[in-house]
């Protein structure tokens, strides 16, 4: 046994002995939603406790959000937390994650407790969890299992009832498997994200660009293109892809264009890239991807389920997949990217921008992709996932 392993075991033994204690406090009428996304509450969190809280007068809601990074320091620092989350999910009715969360995983629940994954991403794109186990950007098997991830959920949201078999391999629940956790799933809902609401509201979209032309009152009149490259564990090549980008944009430019191109890294991205300060380049780190992809003329991405959301918003989107084999290779995709993508693959950066200088991206194309992975209602979404947890904690 490594020393690892030891010390997994030592501790998750710990915590189910103080959870066991914890277990004999009674269940009061409490939904606590916990999440390692931020150490705040995320605007899925946000909208949706809004709505319960309007429906659910007599209930309690606590939210418990804090980022775990990588270091043993940083291990130890979230133990206080791990510990609240214990306390909170011993006396609660309901518990909703959007990200894996260990107490939920290690530990044996009361009867009676509630589970609901949301998840963090809209739509399906890339593998992730048990479908992406083993893989070079996957997790390690050995400590996903030394974890028992994903185990203990009652219920999974999917976007679409297209995702729902994805999803139900991503949380290792598609077959029978050693962890158990075909025995504990009683359902899986199907509807978006309570973060559509805000993309599909024409007043926040024009609260939110004024706040961001306030910030930088230069991108006023300027054909705003926006490159959100998913995550890489490997970023050599992504650092050379941005200022071949850069360079292909200023070359608009030369032509008597008008562009911009504003870069939005992914949260968990190396912060090592180098950036060129350049008069036609923006890298952003003030406003969300989602907010600063309101004011873009044209989206850029490439595996990152970001797509859906510019979709939502009717942005002309673009498919920027330099490294697609390799992808393939190290994470895997859900979806044939090749057939199914709606609009031309690039590979290179001056096919890219001859495609944003002639506007070809596929607008029908694109809604009929949407449809199919994003089940979302013109209305409230947040206001039917809401409906869904009173149904779950009235059964």
């Amino acid at each position: 046994m490594s020393m690892l392993e030891f010390s997994i075991k030592i501790f998750c033994l710990l915590a189910r002995i103080i959870y066991f204690f914890m277990k004999l406090l009674p269940t009061r009428n409490k939904i606590t939603f916990i999440s390692r996304q931020s150490n705040e509450p995320t605007l899925d969190i946000t909208l949706l406790e809004g709505e319960l809280k309007s429906n659910l007068p007599d209930y309690e809601f606590v939210t418990k959000c804090r980022i775990l990074t990588e270091g043993v320091g940083a291990t130890l620092g979230y133990l206080p937390s791990m510990i609240s989350q214990m306390h909170h999910i011993a006396t609660s009715k309901l518990v909703i994650l959007d990200s894996y969360c260990i107490p939920i995983s290690i530990l044996k629940h009361k009867h009676n407790l509630k589970v609901l994954q949301m998840w963090h991403a809209m739509g399906l794109m890339k593998k992730a969890g048990y479908a992406a186990l083993g893989s070079v950007e996957g997790r390690d098997r050995e400590l996903a299992s030394l974890l028992h991830m994903h185990r203990g959920y009652t219920h999974i949201l999917a976007s679409s009832p297209e995702c729902k078999e994805a999803m139900l391999e991503v949380f290792g629940y598609a077959n029978a498997d050693s962890s158990g956790n075909e025995k504990t799933l009683q359902e899986v809902i199907i509807g978006a994200l309570p973060r559509v609401d805000r993309l599909i509201d024409e007043a926040i979209r024009a609260e939110t660009s004024a706040r961001i032309y306030e910030t930088y009152p230069y991108l006023k009149g300027r054909k705003v293109v926006l490159y959100a490259p998913t995550s890489r564990k490997d970023n050599a090549e992504l650092n050379a892809r941005i200022q071949q980008l850069a360079d292909a944009i200023q070359a608009l430019n030369g032509q008597d264009g008008n562009y911009i191109l504003l870069v939005k890294l992914h949260p968990l991205q190396d912060g090592s890239l180098a950036h060129k300060c350049e008069s036609h380049v923006l890298f952003d780190q003030v406003f969300s991807t989602v907010d600063v992809g309101m004011i873009a003329d044209a989206c850029v991405s490439d595996y990152s389920s970001l797509i859906y959301e510019f979709m939502i918003m009717e942005k002309p989107t673009y498919f920027f997949a330099f490294d697609l084999d390799e992808y393939e290779q190290a994470r895997g995709l859900f979806i044939d990217y090749q057939k199914e993508i709606p609009g031309e693959i690039h590979k290179d950066t001056k096919g890219l921008a001859q495609a944003l200088s002639h506007d070809e991206s596929l607008q029908k194309e694109q809604r009929a992709f949407l449809t199919k992975y994003v089940a979302y209602c013109k209305d409230s979404n947040a206001g039917k996932l809401a409906k869904d947890i009173m149904r779950i904690i009235n059964d």
